[in-house]
Parts: structure tokens; C-alpha cells; sequence
């Protein structure tokens, strides 16, 4: 469901992806392999009935995640069988080296169903190829296509602002985060230097190891020589048994875990630091890692075992400390933050928008094909019934075609062109919201159609000329913000295209508005005047 209802999921998998192949083979915790191997199964499962959700979706396979499945699973079936642990740094250069043997795999499995796929991919359906250039980078000699526009003006591929980043700065979350990422990066050094170390496991052989019965005596051994010791509450036995009782796999496996949780973030972090679109992803591990920060596990398991009662209390006072220093910055950081922000006064056109959805729930036919910009037609989805030509879902290559073919509503054509498009794309009303209507950045690849302000006026804007006796549109709404324009099956005669100057004269005549004021008055009622 994550990769079907999400258009940019897979960036998000491939990353989740490598931060755990990272852990497995970069950092040499092999214990995790399984989980890995199974991870990549449910990866790979999920994929393939999102393609066919998609019916054979050409974006899901062009898509460095599938590339990536690919690779892994590649590699983790070569290179399945684990090497049997031996003591001395030659049986641990042996295992490494097995583990960048394993790695060049991947990455020449990967670059191999790239190129064998290269030739279906559409250049504009991969978000690393946008990466790669801003308007700013082109040659003086090039301009940005319609589609790159589209999404360098909207900002998607802005960096992370200062003040985003302050905001979590002085929330605390991301010192709090860095903390707890120090905490675990300093845990597994330890651990791996040989407090508690991955050497030492590695290095048992099978036979010295204990087995779980064995664990469970050595257990119940202890626990019985602790019991009549006084002073002890049942919390306290409870709590540093666990500590004694974990054995190096476990932590071992917590280590990994935690590693994995880190590098991810990380990732996520960068991805959404690069792509305006995607900062959502590291939100939620930034605060997990920043409430975990005063938690006991993320301290080394030796300091665990030789101050718990100390450890805890010092972690209590911390928390308590930092919890005091939250409370006194409530309500908000600052006036114009946090919640004070959404309790102020806002300013919009909800209203306007409202009611057009109410007009055209109550007066348009069902079924109707309406055309508008792809910010109103995906709220219009939600609370109206007719079907929209173009949506905001834009990671298709058919879409895209459609959303500049009818991009051409914002732009200086002609009125003829455009209706001819209206028909194209089987659309019956077009809508125009009055705070788009100037002079837009979106250009499209046909040159003719797009405004030029050293030769066109407001009013060669398709938004103002169609209001004047126009020979293809009947206006049929209007309100503060909004106006739709149905195609008439049968166009005016009239005379050729008006020039500006005969709109600009045409908006201020009675008789321009003489036929919509009586349309409005018949069929909207009482409604038309405030309209």
C-alpha cells in the first residue's frame, strides 16, 4: 500500500534498503543476514504486486529501488553461506574481504540492470537526473523544459532553510537526536574494541558455546544467590538480571538495530534536506532518536552492568532537567511558531473555494470532465463529483503531457488553440483562479502559446480575454477567485481574435456582462449578487 499510494516510496525504500545492507556488510554485523535476506523478500514481494497495481507501472520499473533489489538479492544468494569464525585478525581480514567481494557484486549487478534497462527509461522519470541541474547550472544558450520548471519553481529541489533547522534546534530535537546518535556510536566502539564485542562472538567456536538451557540454569543460578541478599527491591533484582542475563548475540543484535535506525536517519535526512518534498521522512526518526536519548540502552552494556543504579538515577535527573526546561518555553518557542502559529489569525480564499465546490456539486452534471491547475484539481477530487483531465499525481510520462497541454489555460494563445486542446483532452469547463491570473513562469516547449511582457498585455491573458464575448466559452461562475468557462459546441461568429486594447474596452461595457448577470440571476438565485 506504501508503494502504491505514494509516488515517491521507493526513494524512501531504496535508502531504508542500503542503510540495512550498510550495517550488514560495511559494519560486519553478519547475525543480522537473515533479517536481511527476509527484509529483501517482502521488499521484493511488495514491488512486484505494486507493479501490478500499477499495471506494469514503467516508473516503478525504472526505478533505482528495483535496480537495488535487484543487486541485493544478486549478491546475498552468491555469497549466502557464512565463513566459520575463527580466532586471529587473519580470520577477520578473510571475512571482510568476503564482505567487499559481496559489495562489488551489488554494484555490478546493479549498474548491469541499469544498462540493460536504460533504454525504457523516460529521462524525466528519474529524480536523480532532476538532481543534477538547476536553472541557474544551464548554458546561457538553454532554457529549463516545462517539466523541469515545474518543479525548480515549486521548490522541490530547495535546500533546508535556516530557519527550518533552527526551529528544531530550539525545540531541542535535533541536539537531543545528535546526542543520542553519539550515545550509540560510542556503545558499538566499545563494544567492538572488545567490551563486549562482536569479535568475541564470532570467535567462539559452536561447541564452547552455552545453549539456551544451559543460559536458563546459569540464570536461575544466579538469581537464586541474589535473593536473600536484603536491601534489594523485586524491581531492582529484576532489572540488573536482564543486564546479566544478556548474552553477546543479543547485544550484538541491539547494536545492529540501533546502527541501522542511525544510518537510516541519516539518510532520510539528507534526502529530505535536498528535496523539499521529502523532508517528511526524517521527522519522526529525529524525534524517536531524541526521546531515546535519556533511555538506559543507548549507554555501553558494561556501564550498564557496573553502575545500574547510578545510571538510572542519573538518567531520571537529566530527564526531569530537560523536561522543566521544555515546560518553561510553553506555549510556543516564539509568537509565530509551534502552536501559536496555527491558533493566529489566517487569511484566505476558503471561502471562495467553498462555495465554487458547492456550485458545482449542485448544478454541474456528474461525470462532467473539468479542467484546472493541478493544486485545485486534487482538493477537487476529494469533495466534488466530477472526473479532472490532470491531477497532482505527476510521475507519469501520458500525465505530464497532459498537465502542459492544459497548462496552456495560464498562458497568452489563442482562443481558438485552446479550445482546440479543451477538446483534446475531452474537457467540457475550464477553471480560472483570479490570484494565478498573470503573467506565469510556467513555459511551455511551444513557444507561440506563452506570454512574452515585452509584447503582450494583462489582457492577452487567457484568464481576462475569454470575459470578453468570447467566441469559444460561456461563462457559467464566478466568484471572488474562481470562473469557469464551459466550450460552447458551436462557436460565435464574430470578428477575428480582439486585440488587447478591444478587451481592456469590452471588460468595462454593461452589455459584456449583460448576459452572464441574467444567466446568474435565473440559476443561482439569491447566491449570484454576493457572488
Amino acid at each position: 500500500a506504501f508503494i502504491v499510494s505514494w509516488q515517491f516510496s521507493p526513494f524512501l525504500l531504496l535508502l531504508q534498503a542500503t542503510a540495512l545492507y550498510f550495517v550488514c556488510i560495511v559494519l560486519g554485523f553478519e547475525s543480522i543476514r537473515p533479517t536481511l535476506v527476509e527484509i529483501l523478500n517482502v521488499y521484493s514481494l511488495s514491488l512486484a504486486l505494486a507493479v501490478c497495481a500499477h499495471f506494469g507501472s514503467p516508473y516503478l520499473l525504472t526505478s533505482p529501488f528495483f535496480f537495488q533489489l535487484v543487486a541485493l538479492k544478486a549478491s546475498t544468494s552468491i555469497c549466502c553461506c557464512r565463513t566459520r569464525a575463527h580466532r586471529g585478525w587473519l580470520s577477520w581480514t578473510a571475512r571482510r574481504l568476503a564482505h567487499v567481494a559481496e559489495g562489488l557484486i551489488a554494484v555490478l549487478v546493479f549498474l548491469l540492470v541499469r544498462k540493460a534497462l536504460a533504454p525504457f527509461v523516460n529521462n524525466n522519470d528519474m529524480l536523480p537526473k532532476r538532481l543534477q541541474l538547476s536553472a541557474s547550472q544551464l548554458p546561457a544558450c538553454a532554457e529549463p523544459s516545462f517539466n523541469a520548471n515545474l518543479y525548480l519553481i515549486m521548490g522541490v529541489f530547495k535546500i533546508l532553510e535556516w530557519s527550518s533547522a533552527e526551529v528544531y534546534i530550539k525545540t531541542t530535537a535535533a541536539p537531543a537526536a545528535a546526542g543520542a546518535m553519539v550515545l550509540i556510536i560510542i556503545r558499538f566502539a566499545s563494544h567492538w574494541l572488545g567490551m563486549a564485542g562482536k569479535a568475541k562472538i564470532e570467535d567462539t567456536p559452536e561447541t564452547a558455546r552455552p545453549s539456551d538451557t544451559q543460559k536458563d540454569v546459569t540464570v536461575a543460578t544466579k538469581k537464586k544467590k541474589e535473593e536473600p541478599k536484603a536491601g534489594r527491591g523485586r524491581a531492582g533484582s529484576k532489572s540488573e538480571m536482564l543486564l546479566e542475563s544478556a548474552s553477546p548475540v543479543q547485544v550484538e543484535a541491539e547494536d545492529a538495530a540501533l546502527l541501522f535506525f542511525v544510518v537510516q536517519f541519516l539518510l532520510f535526512m539528507l534526502l529530505g534536506s535536498l528535496v523539499n518534498r521529502l523532508r517528511v521522512a526524517f521527522g519522526p526518526p529525529m524525534m524517536v532518536l531524541a526521546a531515546a536519548v535519556m533511555g538506559p540502552r543507548l549507554v555501553p552494556v558494561f556501564l550498564q552492568r557496573a553502575f545500574p543504579k547510578s545510571l538510572a538515577t542519573l538518567l531520571s535527573l537529566a530527564w526531569l532537567a530537560h523536561m522543566c526546561w521544555m515546560g518553561s518555553m510553553l506555549p510556543c518557542i516564539t509568537a509565530e511558531e509551534g502552536i501559536c502559529q496555527h491558533m493566529a489569525d489566517k487569511f484566505s480564499n476558503d471561502g471562495d473555494l467553498v462555495d465554487l465546490y458547492d456550485w458545482i456539486n449542485n448544478v454541474v452534471p456528474a461525470g462532467t470532465p473539468v479542467l484546472a491547475s493541478m493544486n485545485l484539481a486534487g482538493s477537487m477530487r476529494a469533495f466534488t463529483h466530477v472526473p479532472m483531465i490532470i491531477h497532482p499525481q505527476f510521475e507519469s510520462e501520458n500525465l505530464r503531457k497532459r498537465v502542459q497541454r492544459a497548462y496552456e489555460l495560464y498562458n497568452c494563445g489563442s482562443e481558438e488553440s485552446f479550445a482546440k486542446t479543451m477538446e483534446q483532452l475531452s474537457a467540457k469547463l475550464v477553471i480560472f483562479e483570479y490570484s494565478r491570473c498573470f503573467f506565469t513562469p510556467y513555459n511551455l516547449d511551444d513557444k507561440r502559446k506563452n506570454c512574452n511582457s515585452k509584447k503582450h498585455e494583462t489582457e492577452d491573458l487567457m484568464c481576462m480575454k475569454l470575459h470578453a464575448r468570447s467566441r469559444f466559452f460561456k461563462l457559467m461562475f464566478m466568484n471572488g477567485n474562481y470562473a469557469v468557462f464551459r466550450l460552447r459546441k458551436n462557436p460565435l461568429r464574430t470578428n477575428p481574435a480582439p486585440r488587447a486594447s478591444d478587451v481592456q474596452s469590452w471588460l468595462e461595457e454593461a452589455e459584456t456582462w449583460k448576459d452572464y448577470v441574467q444567466t446568474c440571476e435565473k440559476t443561482q438565485g439569491q447566491h449570484c449578487g454576493p457572488r
